[in-house]
Protein backbone atom coordinates (compact mmCIF):
# COMPACT_ATOMS: atom_id res chain seq x y z
CA UNK A 1 0.00 0.00 0.00
CA UNK A 2 1.30 3.47 -0.82
CA UNK A 3 0.48 6.78 0.81
CA UNK A 4 1.33 10.13 -0.77
CA UNK A 5 1.19 13.57 0.83
CA UNK A 6 -1.29 15.57 -1.18
CA UNK A 7 -0.82 19.25 -2.00
CA UNK A 8 -4.39 19.92 -0.80
CA UNK A 9 -5.37 21.54 2.50
CA UNK A 10 -9.01 22.07 3.48
CA UNK A 11 -9.98 24.90 5.77
CA UNK A 12 -13.38 25.26 7.44
CA UNK A 13 -14.48 28.91 7.23
CA UNK A 14 -17.45 30.71 8.75
CA UNK A 15 -17.95 33.39 6.05
CA UNK A 16 -17.16 31.67 2.76
CA UNK A 17 -17.39 34.70 0.43
CA UNK A 18 -15.24 36.94 2.64
CA UNK A 19 -12.71 34.12 3.11
CA UNK A 20 -12.33 33.71 -0.66
CA UNK A 21 -11.70 37.45 -1.03
CA UNK A 22 -9.21 37.46 1.89
CA UNK A 23 -7.12 34.55 0.62
CA UNK A 24 -7.18 35.87 -2.96
CA UNK A 25 -6.68 39.61 -2.44
CA UNK A 26 -4.81 39.82 0.86
CA UNK A 27 -2.81 36.59 0.91
CA UNK A 28 -2.17 36.41 -2.85
CA UNK A 29 -3.71 33.04 -3.69
CA UNK A 30 -4.84 32.42 -7.27
CA UNK A 31 -8.51 31.46 -7.53
CA UNK A 32 -8.92 28.29 -9.61
CA UNK A 33 -11.85 27.21 -11.77
CA UNK A 34 -14.58 25.41 -9.91
CA UNK A 35 -14.09 21.76 -8.95
CA UNK A 36 -16.87 19.28 -8.22
CA UNK A 37 -15.83 18.61 -4.61
CA UNK A 38 -15.70 22.20 -3.38
CA UNK A 39 -18.30 24.99 -3.27
CA UNK A 40 -18.17 27.29 -6.29
CA UNK A 41 -14.98 29.36 -6.25
CA UNK A 42 -13.57 27.72 -3.14
CA UNK A 43 -10.31 26.35 -4.54
CA UNK A 44 -7.29 28.62 -4.39
CA UNK A 45 -3.64 27.95 -5.24
CA UNK A 46 -0.28 29.24 -4.10
CA UNK A 47 2.74 27.43 -5.50
CA UNK A 48 2.01 23.71 -5.36
CA UNK A 49 -0.54 24.02 -2.55
CA UNK A 50 -4.30 24.00 -3.17
CA UNK A 51 -6.45 25.53 -0.44
CA UNK A 52 -10.02 24.19 -0.38
CA UNK A 53 -12.37 26.45 1.56
CA UNK A 54 -15.38 24.72 3.12
CA UNK A 55 -18.24 26.78 4.55
CA UNK A 56 -19.45 25.90 8.03
CA UNK A 57 -21.80 27.58 10.48
CA UNK A 58 -20.34 25.90 13.57
CA UNK A 59 -16.72 27.05 13.44
CA UNK A 60 -15.03 27.12 16.84
CA UNK A 61 -11.83 29.12 16.47
CA UNK A 62 -10.70 28.10 19.97
CA UNK A 63 -10.08 24.58 18.67
CA UNK A 64 -7.37 23.51 16.23
CA UNK A 65 -9.53 21.05 14.29
CA UNK A 66 -10.54 23.39 11.48
CA UNK A 67 -7.69 22.48 9.12
CA UNK A 68 -7.71 19.22 7.16
CA UNK A 69 -4.58 17.86 5.48
CA UNK A 70 -4.89 15.32 2.70
CA UNK A 71 -3.30 12.04 1.71
CA UNK A 72 -3.77 10.02 -1.47
CA UNK A 73 -3.81 6.24 -1.01
CA UNK A 74 -3.89 3.41 -3.52
CA UNK A 75 -6.20 1.21 -1.40
CA UNK A 76 -8.79 3.11 0.64
CA UNK A 77 -10.26 0.07 2.40
CA UNK A 78 -6.87 -1.24 3.56
CA UNK A 79 -5.92 2.18 4.86
CA UNK A 80 -9.22 2.52 6.73
CA UNK A 81 -8.60 -0.82 8.45
CA UNK A 82 -5.11 0.30 9.44
CA UNK A 83 -6.46 3.59 10.82
CA UNK A 84 -9.19 1.80 12.81
CA UNK A 85 -6.57 -0.43 14.41
CA UNK A 86 -4.66 2.73 15.35
CA UNK A 87 -7.81 4.00 17.13
CA UNK A 88 -8.44 6.86 14.72
CA UNK A 89 -11.91 8.39 14.48
CA UNK A 90 -13.35 7.60 11.05
CA UNK A 91 -15.63 10.41 9.91
CA UNK A 92 -17.81 11.15 6.94
CA UNK A 93 -17.34 10.16 3.34
CA UNK A 94 -16.38 12.28 0.37
CA UNK A 95 -16.99 11.50 -3.27
CA UNK A 96 -16.24 13.34 -6.49
CA UNK A 97 -16.16 12.52 -10.18
CA UNK A 98 -12.83 10.70 -9.87
CA UNK A 99 -12.24 10.01 -6.18
CA UNK A 100 -13.75 8.67 -2.99
CA UNK A 101 -12.49 9.22 0.52
CA UNK A 102 -13.05 9.57 4.24
CA UNK A 103 -12.33 12.19 6.88
CA UNK A 104 -10.11 11.03 9.74
CA UNK A 105 -9.09 12.40 13.16
CA UNK A 106 -6.13 10.76 14.83
CA UNK A 107 -5.72 10.62 18.59
CA UNK A 108 -2.82 13.08 18.49
CA UNK A 109 -4.84 16.02 17.14
CA UNK A 110 -4.33 15.86 13.37
CA UNK A 111 -7.31 15.87 11.02
CA UNK A 112 -6.94 14.63 7.49
CA UNK A 113 -8.77 13.42 4.44
CA UNK A 114 -7.67 10.22 2.73
CA UNK A 115 -8.80 9.50 -0.78
CA UNK A 116 -8.38 7.02 -3.61
CA UNK A 117 -8.72 7.84 -7.29
CA UNK A 118 -11.59 5.97 -8.92
CA UNK A 119 -10.77 6.72 -12.56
Amino acid sequence: MTIEWSPNVALDVRDFDKAVVFYREVMGFEQLPDESCTPKGGVLKMGAIHLHLSPTEELDLSKTNNVWFEFKVDNLESMLEKLKLAECKIGGTSKGENFEGRFISDKFGMNFHIYQRTS
